[in-house]
């Protein structure tokens, strides 16, 4: 949504998934879903215990044996392992991108860690770095001075043993995403990630990139209430909501709104029961019922002769109701410019239940198919304004226009 605001503000802006396919937790999944698979043919070997400990690996493990038999059985470990972590992260990628499309979200690009790894391009970083004077040995590891660039400290880039950390290919991947041509870049982060931020702000800053151009947003958690209970989450245990089935218990439109509803780097409460709800206790019911009646109203007036005209008398319009809904549909260019001004989408939903609650007050208080000619065909033109201002919103929202409820 955040890119749908600043497409519409003027900006040239897409979507990126970047993709964790490699390093110590890839390997921690390829373990996991090998234990589990040799579970399957009556080998007793544990998964580990930083490992992926949830029911998905056991559907993936089984997922593999149904389709590849004993394959992988008489491979050594580290062999298995690796082929089989292979197979899970495409089945999970697959998983993820079906998802995210019913869910109305395009990314225009899928960025692989591997393919930075293949080209050497994080270790083409380091070089950069040493040619700068920027790197330091300590206690057998390669260290970046960040800490020269607003860092708390410095940080590791190899350690003793030789492997390339997080941070190195990180760096990489930024660099890479500033030599595709990006002039800013939004990073969208979890919560615990914030103390990650200064870290490759100081890198970037060192290959000679302006402070400004690279930016993180913190998205916090989201607690999953149901009967007025949190539904706890953690992905290696195993107790987690998955996208598809919050989209299928509440609907894809009450999942987007619901979302988009607090801050970023405000923790949300998504209240399962409230999101199915078909009342005006329902935000999005709410909003979207105001543009359904709108244009049942619109179509009645049609029936009745009236005809929507750039002509009306608009001056005719001067009830406080009708005063307050103009007023309110002029806020909309500002909301969304400022909303992709402070890359913050909630000012918009706020924004659309202001315009309902303004509409159901106006409808409530006035008749729009009246004997007075001039002032219904007014009040139809506010009517379609009105509808305009909805649809426009909900469509940034990628939210649908029922126009029957």
């Amino acid at each position: 949504m955040l890119v749908e605001l600043l497409n519409k503000v003027g900006f040239s802006a897409e979507r990126e998934y970047y993709v964790n396919d490699a390093g110590k937790q890839v390997r921690l999944l390829g373990a996991s879903v090998a234990a589990r698979y040799m579970n399957l043919f009556g080998k007793n070997e544990s998964v580990p215990e930083d490992g992926y400990q949830g029911e998905y690996v056991v559907s993936l493990a089984e997922e593999i044996k149904n389709e590849y038999s004993d394959k992988f059985v008489g491979m050594q470990n580290d062999q298995r392992q690796t082929a089989l972590a292979a197979l899970a992260l495409k089945k999970m990628i697959t998983l993820h991108q079906k998802a995210l499309t019913n869910y109305r979200v395009d990314y225009q690009t899928w960025f692989f860690e591997s393919s930075l790894r293949e080209k050497n391009a994080h270790f083409a970083i380091v070089e950069t770095l040493k040619a700068k004077n920027l790197t330091y040995e300590k206690d057998g590891a390669l260290w970046f001075k960040s800490s020269q660039f607003g860092d708390a400290k410095d940080r590791v880039l190899l350690t003793k043993e030789g492997e390339p950390t997080y941070f190195m290919v990180d760096i990489a991947y930024h660099q890479n995403k500033f030599e595709r041509g990006f002039a800013t870049l939004y990073d969208l982060w979890g919560p615990d990630h914030h103390g990650y931020i200064d870290r490759v702000s100081a890198a970037l800053q060192a290959l000679g990139h302006a402070k400004e151009n690279f930016n993180v947003r913190i998205i916090q958690q989201i607690n999953m209430l149901r009967d007025g209970q949190v539904v706890k989450m953690s992905k290696r245990a195993g107790n987690i909501i998955e996208m598809d089935e919050v989209v299928q218990e509440v609907g894809i439109d009450a999942a987007r709104f619901f979302f988009v509803m607090r801050k970023l780097d405000s923790p949300l409460d998504f209240d399962i029961d409230l999101a199915k709800k078909r009342s005006d206790e329902n935000p999005v019911y709410y909003v979207q019922y105001a543009h359904a009646r709108i244009v049942n109203v619109i179509q009645y007036a049609k029936e009745n002769g009236l005809e929507l005209t750039n002509d009306a008398d608009l001056s005719l319009l001067v009830a406080p109701e009708e005063i307050a809904l103009i007023r309110k549909l002029h806020e909309f260019p500002e909301i969304v410019s400022a909303c992709a001004r402070v890359m913050e989408v909630h000012h918009l939903p706020a924004y659309l239940m202001e315009v309902a609650a303004a509409f159901h007050s106006f409808y409530h208080n006035n008749r729009v198919v009246t004997d007075d000619m001039p002032l219904s065909q007014a009040r139809m033109m506010l009517l379609e304004a009105t509808r305009t201002v909805l649809v426009n919103g909900l469509n940034i929202l990628r939210i649908s226009t029922p126009e029957r409820m």
